[in-house]
């Protein structure tokens, strides 16, 4: 049963929501900006880089899969505050690594915590905001990662330039704090969606979630997305500093006018996706995604406006495409199956961001402070992303059936 809520106390809900959501996301983003710094100030090679990403991933797509198996036997206010505390915890200890292994062992210990969170996020989105409206309410969510990056990653990068990287992983630390105070105050609870069951009935439902052929369907949508983006997203301002010669205390120019554009484009296409229907969205962002892709990986030396204008239209459009593809997914669980399938689904993601992760760190070469093969990667994310749309046809054409069955039976 969804909690009741007027449009008042839901529009409140929602804000801290993205409130939560900026918290993890700017934690997790700071870190692909901060590669320069990072890479320059601990030694370390593209592939160690790409390993201090994908860990944050697959600590948070483990202990999503860990977490799923109970997610609807649990209060779900009371495990988003608790989860929350250890991602303020672990990024703390980010601030205190002095070597590599020490922040590698710590952006495990975030992820594992912010794996659990962003699934929690989308729980509460799903659990309140009716599906007429959540195409919005994801835009609004989504569009955290816009003020991440026109609010945070600058901010991130000038405290990181001015008082070194340690104090940008403190500063999320206390601001993560004080949005979980917030979080406690506005967010409603959310009961238990099943009771107490022995252990044994817990994994044959855990199970039986995790095999439904229709719910496969959209953890293999959502890993094809997450991959397409995370063989790239990862490396491009190395990429710029190497490659376009852009210093790296321009990269936060980019960021703050790429992010605003993204604060206008989320919610835009996140209204389209309501009027126009997800699969529509996703397939027409898909395509256009091409050309933002092509453009980044092939780019070469370049001044700082051409630079702000590319990265503003791979920001906006690659990843405004998750807006209808997330919205889609939410179609498939039956109410009872909702929390199981969101972690799931989180994990998924992160698994596919990890890989991807890797991947692109084993296909990139650094030669003469350049990397090579960077093209090669955006030719894998493109193929990947055009096999992606047949998954969303799919999962359309199961939700229009669903609907369809549905009606027969109130008829």
């Amino acid at each position: 049963m969804k909690p009741e809520t007027t449009a008042f106390k839901e529009k409140h809900i929602i804000l801290v929501l993205a409130a939560l959501q900026f918290a993890h996301i700017l934690d997790f983003v700071i870190l692909m900006p901060l590669g320069p710094f990072l890479m320059k100030q601990f030694q370390i090679s593209p592939i160690q880089f790409g390993s201090l990403v994908s860990s944050y991933n697959i600590a948070g797509g483990i202990s999503g899969l860990l977490f799923g198996a109970l997610a609807d036997s649990f209060p779900k206010k009371k495990v988003l505050i608790w989860t929350t505390f250890g991602f303020i915890l672990g990024t703390a200890l980010c601030g205190f690594a002095e070597d590599f292994y020490f922040l590698f062992l710590a952006r495990i210990i975030t992820g594992v915590f912010g794996g659990i969170l962003n699934a929690l996020i989308l729980i509460f989105v799903t659990e309140i905001i009716p599906y007429k409206r959540r195409g919005k309410a994801l835009g609004v969510v989504m569009s955290s990662f816009s003020f991440a990056s026109v609010i945070g990653v600058p901010s991130g990068l000038f405290i990181a330039e001015l008082i070194g990287t340690p104090w940008t992983f403190f500063s999320i630390s206390l601001l993560s704090l004080m949005i979980l105070l917030l979080a406690v105050y506005i967010l409603p609870s959310i009961p238990m969606a099943l009771k107490k069951r022995k252990p044994r009935e817990v994994l044959k439902r855990y199970f039986s979630i995790s095999l439904h052929p229709p719910y496969l369907n959209g953890y293999l949508l959502i890993f094809t997305a997450a991959f397409t983006m995370f063989i790239l997203i990862p490396y491009l301002a190395p990429y710029a500093v190497k490659n376009c010669l852009i210093p790296t205390s321009g990269m936060k120019y980019m960021y703050f006018f790429g992010g605003v554009a993204t604060i206008f484009t989320a919610r835009l296409f996140g209204k389209l996706t309501d009027n126009k229907g997800p699969l529509k969205m996703y397939i027409f962002l898909a395509i256009v995604s091409i050309i933002p892709v092509v453009i980044y990986t092939h780019a070469g030396p370049m001044d700082q406006v051409s630079y702000i204008l590319m990265g503003t239209l791979f920001m906006t459009i690659v990843t405004g495409r998750m807006i209808p593809c997330i919205t889609l997914i939410s179609s498939l669980p039956d109410d009872r199956d909702r929390g199981t399938f969101l972690v799931l689904l989180n994990s998924f993601r992160s698994l596919g961001s990890a890989l991807a992760t890797f991947i692109g760190g084993l296909i990139i070469v650094e030669e003469n402070n350049r990397f090579l093969h960077f093209e090669k990667s955006g030719y894998l994310s493109i193929i990947l992303l055009l096999l992606s749309l047949f998954l969303a046809i799919k999962i359309n054409r199961k939700k229009n059936n669903k609907k369809e069955n549905i009606q027969e039976l109130l008829n």
